[in-house]
C-alpha cells in the first residue's frame, strides 16, 4: 500500500463480510506456541470486535505457572463466548500431550467438524518444531490434497518464523 498511496492519504478498504457457508461466520482454528500467541491474540481481538465467536485456540508453551501470560485474555474470551474451545498444552509438565500437534491429533473429530463448517486454520509461532509438526499432523489427518485445497482456498494460513 505504501508504494501506491502517498503518505497521509486515506486508504479505503472494503467492509469485511463474514466468511463461510451461507454467509454465516466462519469458524477459526488458531494454533500456535510461544510468542505466536501475539498474532493469534490479534486475530481473536479482531474477531471479538466483529462479533465472530466461533473460535478454537490451541496454544502451547513450556510451563503453565510462568508462561501463561495470556491467561486473563483467554478467561475473558471463554466467558464472553469468543472462544468456543480452548486447548492449552504445556511441554515441560507431565502429561501424554506435550505439544499442540499432539492435542490436535487427539481432537481430530473436532477439527473435521470445524473444517466441514467452512472453518479456517491459522498457525502462528515457531517454524521449526511446532509449525512443521502441525503441518505434518494436518496432512496425516486430512491428506495432502485436502491440506493443499485449504491453502488454495485461503483457509490454511501460516505466520511462522
Amino acid at each position: 500500500m505504501c508504494e501506491t498511496t502517498a503518505n497521509g492519504n486515506p486508504i479505503r478498504l472494503p467492509k469485511q463480510k463474514p466468511a463461510g457457508k451461507n454467509g454465516r461466520c466462519r469458524t477459526d482454528t488458531l494454533i500456535g506456541n510461544g510468542t505466536g500467541i501475539a498474532g493469534l491474540r490479534a486475530l481473536l481481538k479482531r474477531r471479538e470486535q466483529l462479533g465472530q465467536h466461533r473460535n478454537w485456540l490451541l496454544w502451547g508453551e513450556r510451563n503453565s505457572d510462568i508462561d501463561h501470560f495470556c491467561a486473563e485474555d483467554c478467561a475473558h474470551w471463554q466467558a464472553s463466548g469468543v472462544l468456543e474451545s480452548l486447548d492449552l498444552v504445556w511441554s515441560r509438565e507431565t502429561g501424554a500431550e506435550r505439544y499442540v500437534q499432539e492435542r490436535l491429533r487427539k481432537r481430530a473429530d473436532a477439527l473435521d467438524r470445524w473444517l466441514a463448517a467452512g472453518g479456517a486454520v491459522y498457525v502462528c509461532g515457531g517454524a521449526h518444531g511446532m509449525a512443521e509438526g502441525v503441518d505434518a499432523t494436518l496432512r496425516e489427518l486430512l491428506g495432502d490434497g485436502a491440506v493443499e485445497a485449504l491453502r488454495a482456498q485461503g483457509r490454511y494460513r501460516r505466520d511462522v518464523y
